[in-house]
């Protein structure tokens, strides 16, 4: 140090600067001799090493290569600067300069929401950094497509994986718009009726419904998280034209309602992200306690069960999986979920589920001694194919959670079909499947609602020889 003070003097003394550590001037030299000489403090920063490494750019989303399902997608991106730090970022779109993104020094994160909708194609990003000693990074760029997503038209149940859409009219939504032709319905279980559903322009069936605004929304983002009955008409797909931002958080968390009107505990939800995820890797959150999907059903939160909406052309009906913990949640489709009491459900995005997916195979939900039947009913032309009775180990003639599954609410149906159950309490309703014990005889009833007067119902069992064990 007492090295480098000398020279620095010196050097100072040699081109007439300004002495730096000199207690005086030197004596051959005035204060008016020079216009940059003068009493002053010198902040000296000596580096342990030198630094020449740029900072280091990761494009987190869109992925190179990425189809990308909104027209206005938020830009993510990591960038690090282990020595001196960063001091500017530049980042281009479609090679023209954009200043209206957020950098934060700290966690080096880029984000950066497109304003002006895209076009349907290919486009590109490119990001560079300078660090504080001036080492430039060399550009990092990612090309991604646009396409807009589409769902089948016809009655659907949906939903739409974006936040902070721009325009949260249903109708603005669908492409192409024809005027009236276009409907919304949303199932609310908070209301206290006994119809809930809400048909738009009632705001509870907008993508920005009341429940889902305020202090305490039951998504963060709606209408992200949430589910909707759409009907559009034609035949095929209808396109979608939903200017928001996807989910890239590794979790969602979407709040469910028990209710206090019958019929209670039935929530319309929908996978959050543009991706397909694992149902039986989501949580559950209740008083505080968080539960995976197996404990959540034996502590009596849920069923686990998520049923969708199918719909061939001709019929609609409502369907679940016989293995809840293989289930997938698919992108832009709408569930039913049937809950005991209000909880938290907890979705993880799809590489987070994915790492769950063969812990889950491990799991058996029921066992392999329990046989399901399949009873299908038809009438005028319309069919139900969805009621299940069986029996097996692990099931009883009462409630049994996770194994005797109650059916969703219609939103119109010529035909309904259903296991009425009583003397339940809380679990009373309507049920898709009844399974029961094995000891003495069994019988199920049956209830079947049809619109069309006079009409002759039939009912059949097209599996009973591959599925109902020999003796039964």
């Amino acid at each position: 140090a007492a090295d480098l003070a000398t020279a620095l003097t010196q050097m100072a003394y040699k081109y007439w600067k300004t002495p730096i550590l000199a207690s005086r001037p030197p004596q051959d030299m005035s204060p008016d001799q020079d216009s940059n000489y003068g009493w002053g403090r010198l902040t000296l920063r000596v580096a342990t090493g030198f630094d020449g490494v740029p900072p280091e750019i990761s494009i987190l989303y869109p992925g190179n290569g990425e189809t990308v399902l909104t027209k206005t997608p938020n830009i993510l991106a990591l960038i690090k600067d282990n020595k001196t730090g960063v001091k500017t970022v530049s980042i281009n779109l479609d090679g023209v300069p954009r200043t209206d993104f957020l950098f934060d020094p700290v966690k080096g994160v880029l984000s950066y929401t497109v304003t002006s909708p895209l076009s349907t194609g290919v486009h590109s990003v490119s990001i560079t950094a300078e660090d504080l000693a001036g080492n430039v990074s060399n550009a990092v760029t990612h090309t991604f497509q646009v396409i807009p997503p589409s769902v089948p038209s016809g009655l659907q149940m949906i939903t739409l994986p974006y936040t902070n859409l721009r325009n949260a009219d249903p109708l603005s939504v669908f492409i192409p718009l024809v005027s009236g032709s276009i409907k919304v319905a949303r199932w609310v279980p908070s209301d206290e009726q006994t119809n809930k559903y809400h048909v738009y322009p009632d705001p509870w069936a907008s993508f920005a419904p009341p429940d889902a605004l305020g202090s305490s929304p039951i998504v963060a983002g709606p209408p992200a998280g949430l589910g909707y009955f759409v009907s559009t008409p034609g035949i095929g797909s209808t396109l979608l034209n939903p200017q928001g931002q996807t989910v890239q958080s590794d979790e969602y968390s979407i709040s469910l309602v028990r209710g206090a009107v019958y019929p209670q505990g039935w929530n319309m939800i929908g996978n959050p992200y543009t991706s397909a995820v694992q149902w039986g890797a989501v949580e559950f959150v209740t008083n505080g306690q968080r539960q995976d999907l197996v404990e959540a059903v034996e502590a009596g939160v849920t069923p686990g069960i998520i049923y969708e909406f199918k719909n061939d052309g001709q019929n609609g009906y409502y369907d679940f999986p016989s293995d809840p913990l293989a289930a997938v949640m698919h992108p832009f489709r709408g569930y039913w979920v049937h809950v005991a009491k209000d909880t938290k459900l907890i979705v993880y995005s799809p590489g987070v589920s994915a790492a769950a997916a063969p812990k889950l195979a491990n799991k058996p939900w029921l066992s392999s001694e329990v046989w399901r039947l399949r009873l299908v009913t038809s009438a005028g032309g319309w069919q139900d194919p969805t009621l299940f009775i069986g029996a097996g180990p692990g099931c009883t003639s009462g409630y049994d959670a996770g194994r005797d599954v109650p059916k969703p609410p219609p939103l119109a149906s010529s035909l309904q079909s259903y296991l009425p159950k009583s003397g339940w309490g809380q679990y009373d309703g309507a049920y898709a499947q009844d399974l029961r014990g094995t000891n003495g005889s069994q019988s199920w009833n049956l209830e079947v609602k049809c619109d069309a007067p006079n009409t002759l119902v039939s009912l059949t069992w097209p599996d009973l020889n591959q599925v109902v064990p020999k003796g039964v």
